[in-house]
């Protein structure tokens, strides 16, 4: 398992080029919490989707209780896409990140650090973000 930094706790692809894919499969851990995500294809960019969280492991059924939309609390938490239209950026990647703690949604950009580390800043707005370290 690889693991990595984030904040605010992302083959054949469709048009994507397979050297990007390959540095964010399989599964990454984030640094310092029980959450690990699983990269994968979604529509034509790519996914993180929730392995395990501290949520998953008190309780494997858990739901998106706090979604602002009432027809999404009912979702598994497992397998739900926490970062998600992760596309090539200048210095990584660009998408969305989704927190199932809040039920809010944030841009965010991942950058690979190493081989085995990712770090990411999550913005509510242009001046207000936050880096993991």
């Amino acid at each position: 398992m690889k693991t990595g930094l984030l904040v605010l706790a992302a083959a054949a692809l469709l048009n994507i080029p397979p050297a990007w894919a390959d540095d964010l499969a399989g599964v990454w851990k984030l640094d310092k919490t029980p959450v690990e995500l699983r990269f994968a294809p979604c529509e034509e960019a790519i996914c993180g989707l929730i392995e395990m969280s501290a949520r998953l492991q008190a309780d494997p059924d858990a739901r998106d209780i706090k979604n602002p939309i009432p027809a999404l609390r009912s979702r598994r938490l497992k397998g739900l896409a926490m970062l998600d239209q992760l596309r090539p950026a200048a210095k990584g990647w660009k998408g969305r990140v989704y927190l199932p703690g809040s039920g809010a949604t944030y841009d965010v950009e991942v950058r690979r650090l190493d081989v085995d580390h990712l770090t990411a800043t999550g913005c509510m707005a242009p001046l207000l973000c936050q880096t993991s370290p």
